[in-house]
């Protein structure tokens, strides 16, 4: 099936020095260096998937489209899940980089197949 995926990536670490093993507990990361190198941060922020740039303007309408739906589908999911998971959801969905709002909150990602 083909599809697009408008969503948010989180980037993994790729070695021992972005993951946190053995860093200092009283050093902010922005100030992290390896040698003489410095912690590339730019490279551990989230990011959209190409999909949302691509077909952008797309995603806008279907939002704007299936507003209500989306709005349903959230408390539905208010009043069946347990409390600490649905908080989680929102959590996540709110603490998205740039203040950026999600549109499908309490999730952070849309997939449509076509």
């Amino acid at each position: 099936f083909d599809c697009l995926h408008f969503s948010w990536y989180n980037r993994a670490p790729s070695c021992s020095c972005t993951q946190g093993n053995d860093t200092p507990s009283d050093v902010h990361p922005y100030e992290l260096c390896l040698g003489n190198s410095r912690t590339n941060m730019w490279q551990m922020l989230p990011y959209t998937s190409s999909n949302m740039a691509e077909y952008g303007q797309l995603f806008n309408r279907l939002v704007q489209a299936f507003q209500d739906v989306f709005l349903w589908i959230g408390s539905a999911l208010q009043v069946h899940l347990p409390e600490a998971e649905y908080s989680a959801l929102v959590q996540v969905a709110e603490s998205l980089p740039g203040n950026v709002i999600s549109h499908v909150e309490p999730f952070i990602s849309l997939v449509v197949m076509l």
